[in-house]
């Protein structure tokens, strides 16, 4: 019995050797992970989420869902039926191979583990794709401050998703005389938009980002068109358009006096501090 217990620490050291030296264990960013809560994340979990949020495993294609691609396609997609059938073919023809996860069986279940826990949060940082956990009731505290805002948030009394949609639906018409443009964005079940917080790590107290989501609500497919048609317009119009801190750089390529300084100002609650009256007389 003792030489088998012997052997049995043996191979567990071996084993764990091994997975300290393996890919999935050295190639993982432990800094993408920022704990605030209260419960301890092993290493296999830390492992898990040290690949970014950018980083999925192949999944099984889903048949009924490519199926309702290929009907929206079909109903509204500007394709050939020879381009069409050549699509499925080739779609319908990768689902035929073997489908193999390499994902490591220790990665599953921590993840698995992970959503099991119920007094924590996981979300990401504000301005990086660093996972954060942290308590839920501190998350839900932290979100609760924000709406106590009375100045921002106002509190309704029902559910507004019912003449919210009929609202849309009924000025799509109006805006849209071509009654096909119309169909293509009119709601049926739409969702509200929901918010939920992103947490400023590097900020003392982490603070949250509010982001309102409107997947799909009743403007989701109409915003997602105007973004394709405005985008190329971005930065055409005025030069004060900036892309990022490059872009600034390859502007400012003329002598600057030592006295200049150069200022940045931080805005807190953009978008709820924007004055809406004002703009009504432009954007009309």
């Amino acid at each position: 019995m003792l030489m088998i217990g012997i052997r049995g620490v043996e191979k567990w050291n071996k084993l764990d050797a091994l997975i300290q030296r393996s890919p999935w264990t050295t190639n993982a960013n432990l800094e993408n992970i920022v704990n605030l809560s209260t419960v301890n994340i092993d290493m296999d979990t830390k492992c898990a989420l040290g690949f970014g949020l950018g980083f999925s495993v192949p999944r099984k294609p889903d048949p009924l869902t490519i199926a309702k691609a290929f009907v929206n396609l079909d109903k509204w997609g500007n394709c050939s039926d020879t381009n069409t059938m050549l699509a499925k073919g080739c779609v319908y023809g990768s689902m035929l191979r073997d489908y193999t996860d390499n994902y490591p069986l220790r990665f599953h279940k921590a993840i698995n583990s992970l959503k099991k826990v119920q007094n924590i949060h996981v979300t990401k940082a504000d301005k990086s794709s660093v996972f954060v956990i942290l308590d839920k009731n501190v998350y839900v505290e932290k979100m609760e401050l924000l709406l106590s805002d009375n100045l921002v948030y106002e509190k309704l009394r029902k559910n507004p998703l019912a003449t919210v949609n009929k609202d849309f639906n009924k000025k799509l018409k109006l805006v849209f005389k071509d009654e096909g443009i119309a169909n293509r964005f009119i709601t049926i079940n739409a969702s509200l938009p929901y918010m939920y917080g992103l947490i400023k790590t590097h900020k003392v107290g982490n603070p949250v980002r509010p982001i309102v989501s409107t997947v799909n609500s009743s403007t989701y497919e109409l915003s997602k068109w105007l973004v394709i048609l405005l985008t190329p317009l971005v930065g055409s119009i005025s030069d004060a358009h900036l892309i990022n801190s490059t872009d600034l750089i390859n502007k400012l390529q003329f002598p600057v006096d030592y006295s200049f300084k150069l200022v940045s100002f931080d805005v807190t609650s953009l978008f709820t501090n924007v004055p809406i009256a004002p703009l009504h007389g432009p954007v009309n």
